[in-house]
């Protein structure tokens, strides 16, 4: 279905009248984000703030009608939130892993940038109302998050509390953030034995083995836009952008109640963008 819709779009900008006026226009503004998705008991995706800039070629066939294609920087950020029962790989003074059940409170906050290159019809209801659909292919340009992990189990003396900073590109499985200052050091009650965690945990430190990034370097999605023009260039305009594919992979997405455990589930991207526009 997504190929197909790419391809009416190509061939749709590929028979533009030779005689259809060109015009071009600049927007900027504000992106409100979130994932939709099948959550595990005690997840929630929250909403998270970003910002968009891009360019448009415009093509208008007539007084009512015609197309564009932009290019768009946009971040796409949005919060993670988990707080339950969780199982938590830590190490050893001899590096040996050790697993851990208890109770986690999680907060990720990502921010996925992306090149977007929305293709749409418009058309224009009045001379100062104008209504957009069509489609949004992007290419993941950068994935980072930042956050926090607490961890509660009666087996431990006391509560872990460690940063999270992740790269979603860079970082490889077991590896430690840059930003870790020290070390947490933390007693099992049965053993006596000393378990030590780093400050800061990269995005894959729980794995034994990286398998592939956590976000996918391509999605698509739909895109439905009004705008409203203030004079005959500027105008102010807000759309919806709801994903059509999964933009996570699942050899990297684990999960929080286990974390050596991957989750079959798709999430899909929802944003509500506002803008402040104009066209040349």
């Amino acid at each position: 279905m997504e190929k197909f819709i790419i391809l009416i779009s190509l061939i749709f900008f590929l028979s533009i009248n030779a005689f259809a006026q060109t015009s071009f226009g600049f927007r900027t503004g504000l992106n409100f984000n979130t994932l939709l998705g099948e959550l595990e008991e005690g997840e929630a995706f929250e909403i998270n703030n970003g910002f968009h800039i891009g360019f448009a070629f415009n093509r208008q066939f007539t007084d009512i009608w015609g197309a564009r294609a932009e290019l768009v920087y946009i971040k796409k950020g949005f919060n993670d939130i988990y707080n339950g029962s969780s199982s938590v790989v830590f190490r050893d003074r001899n590096d040996r892993r050790i697993t851990h059940s208890g109770i986690a409170d999680i907060k990720i906050v990502t921010a996925n940038t992306y090149l977007n290159v929305p293709i749409s019809a418009y058309g224009r209801v009045t001379n100062w109302l104008e209504v957009s659909l069509g489609v949004a292919p992007g290419f993941l340009i950068a994935s980072r998050a930042k956050g926090d992990l607490l961890f509660n189990s009666d087996a431990l003396n006391e509560r872990v509390e460690v940063i999270l900073e992740h790269d979603y590109y860079r970082d490889e499985a077991g590896e430690i953030s840059d930003r870790a200052e020290g070390i947490v050091t933390v007693k099992e009650l049965a053993t006596a034995k000393d378990l030590t965690i780093p400050s800061a945990l990269g995005a894959y430190y729980f794995q034994e083995e990286k398998n592939a990034n956590l976000y996918k370097i391509f999605n698509l999605e739909a895109v439905f836009g009004l705008s409203v023009f203030i004079n005959q260039g500027l105008y102010i305009g807000g759309r919806v952008n709801y994903g059509l594919l999964d933009v996570t992979n699942k050899e990297a997405d684990f999960s929080f109640e286990d974390t050596t455990t991957l989750r079959d589930d798709k999430d899909k991207t929802l944003i509500f963008q506002t803008s402040v526009g104009f066209n040349f």
